[in-house]
C-alpha cells in the first residue's frame, strides 16, 4: 500500500542515518498505522490489530523476542523508523524499488492483487482490451509499472507513474486518468467509505501482485536477518498460512 506523502525527497532525507542494533533483552519496536483492514486496523476497544500484527507476533515469537506496537500516521513511519523511534514498519507497506534507497525489506509475506479501478461512469470497462487507448496510472517503482512498460505498447496505453496511491485518486477524479492499479484490499476499502465509493468502480482484477514485506532501518542487517529467520519459521510451522487466511477467504 502506498498513502499520502511519502515522497522520494523526504526518503533521502534519511537515508544517511545508520541503523542501531538491538540487545537480545530490547523489544522490537513496530510502528504502523491502523487505518487498513484487515492488514492492520484498531478494535472497538482500540487496541491495534489484525493479520500484519498476528504476524509480526509470531515472527517475534519464533525468534524469542517480543514486539511492542506503536500507532504512528503514515507519513510518519519513514520518520520514525529513521530516527530510531520504531525498529520496524509492518503495515500493508508495498515493496517499491524507491523506497529501497531508504529503508531494507524482509523476505515479502503476501502478494497483493492489483486491480483496475475506474469511474463510475466507465461502465463498459470489464477487462485489458476496453483500456485501449486509455491513460492509466500505476505505482513508480512497482512490479505492476514494470509490467506495463513492456506490455503497455500492445494494449495502447499510455501509462502515466505516481508515487501516491492517493494522487492517483484525485487525477482519476481529474479526468486525467480514465483508470489505475490499486491494491485489492485497499479498493475493496475505499469502495465500503463514503467518500470515495461514489468515485471509484472496481473494474476488474489482473494477474499483477504487489509483495508486502516488513520494513527496518537501512542497514540494520542484524534485525532484518533475525526477521527473515523468523518469518521462514513462521511459514515452516504452518502458522502463516492460518494468520493469512482471512485475506483470501
Amino acid at each position: 500500500m502506498s498513502k499520502t506523502s511519502w515522497g522520494k525527497a523526504v526518503l533521502s532525507l534519511f537515508v544517511v542515518l545508520s541503523s542501531q542494533p538491538l540487545t537480545a533483552q530490547d523489544p522490537w519496536v513496530v510502528g504502523t498505522d491502523p487505518t487498513y483492514a484487515p492488514f492492520v486496523s484498531l478494535s472497538p476497544a482500540g487496541e491495534i490489530v489484525g493479520v500484519d500484527i498476528e504476524l509480526m507476533k509470531a515472527i517475534a515469537a519464533n525468534q524469542k523476542a517480543e514486539v511492542v506496537v506503536r500507532n504512528v500516521p503514515w507519513d510518519d513511519l519513514v520518520p520514525y523508523l529513521a530516527a530510531h523511534k520504531i525498529d520496524a514498519v509492518v503495515s500493508g507497506l508495498t515493496v517499491l524499488d524507491w523506497r529501497k534507497t531508504s529503508m531494507d525489506f524482509s523476505t515479502p509475506y503476501y502478494a497483493e492483487t492489483q486491480v483496475v479501478v475506474v469511474g463510475p461512469s466507465l461502465d463498459a470497462v470489464k477487462e485489458f482490451s476496453d483500456l485501449q487507448g486509455a491513460t492509466v496510472g500505476v505505482l513508480e517503482g512497482s512490479r505492476t509499472a514494470k509490467a506495463l512498460a513492456e506490455e503497455s505498447q500492445g494494449l495502447g496505453l499510455s501509462v502515466k507513474t505516481f508515487t501516491e496511491t492517493q494522487t492517483m485518486y484525485e487525477a482519476l477524479k481529474g479526468g486525467v486518468l480514465s483508470a489505475f492499479f490499486l491494491d485489492r484490499h485497499l479498493a475493496e476499502q475505499w469502495k465500503l467509505n463514503p467518500k470515495s465509493r461514489d468515485v471509484i468502480r472496481i473494474a476488474f482484477s489482473t494477474d499483477f501482485v504487489e509483495d508486502y514485506a516488513i520494513a527496518v532501518a537501512k542497514g540494520n542487517q542484524e534485525l532484518l536477518e533475525t526477521v527473515n529467520r523468523g518469518l521462514a519459521g513462521v511459514r515452516a510451522s504452518g502458522e502463516w498460512a492460518a494468520i493469512i487466511s482471512p485475506l483470501d477467504p
